[in-house]
């Protein structure tokens, strides 16, 4: 099942949820600031009979950040870390600076791509139980695209490759969706996602 979206097809490689992620992101912050402006304004009264008026202000106003940046998703990622942990510890597995995690199942002998290289892909899309989000193969169709317009983690991969080369890459939530997943998809917030990669062609 295609669960993100280009021009032309849908896949889970493209970063088409970055601006709203942002947007869920910032909202907060404007929220919690008209909310302690109304916050102070009503309890100036109050504050003033008291002792120590800035300190019980204070308190109150971290007791209550406290209550509502508490955030509950209703999601368990002790999985993806247990796998992510396992899989780190392979010999034949290599760990980027940036927490990607790849291993060579096909070495290539052409150019590499930079990011604002256009490629053409083949590529299988999992979640940590195997279950196949989207397949290039399946559809018997290969994707082109611009590197730069990938999820970091898939951008990162395929600078990685040599034309005709087959990776494996696992990247975390971090490099990928967060906490933020596109809707109507099976990927879960705090997902770790598994690429099998074939690099076709630079176009």
């Amino acid at each position: 099942m295609s669960v993100f979206h280009s021009m032309n097809h849908a896949s889970p490689i493209f970063d088409h949820n970055q601006q709203l992620s942002v947007i869920i992101r910032i909202l907060p912050r404007y929220f919690y600031s008209g909310f302690w402006a109304g916050c102070v304004d009503s309890l100036t009264p109050l504050a003033k009979k008291m002792k120590y008026p800035i300190l019980a202000v204070s308190l109150l106003m971290i007791f209550l950040t406290g209550c509502l940046q508490r955030e509950d998703f209703g999601f368990d990622n002790t999985a993806d870390i247990e796998f992510m942990e396992q899989y780190a510890e392979r010999d034949d597995v290599t760990v980027t600076q940036s927490g990607l995690m790849y291993r060579v199942l096909r070495e290539g002998d052409g150019d590499t791509p930079e990011m604002d290289s256009s490629v053409r892909t083949h590529y299988e899309a999992t979640l940590i139980d195997g279950n196949v989000i989207d397949s290039s193969y399946e559809r018997d169709e290969p994707l082109e695209f611009v590197v730069n317009q990938v999820i970091a983690g898939f951008a990162e991969g395929v600078m990685l490759m040599q034309e005709g080369a087959e990776y494996e890459l696992v990247i975390p939530s971090e490099l990928a969706y967060g906490d933020f997943p596109p809707p109507n998809s099976s990927i879960y917030p705090g997902a770790t996602l598994i690429f099998r990669v074939e690099l076709l062609e630079i176009l």
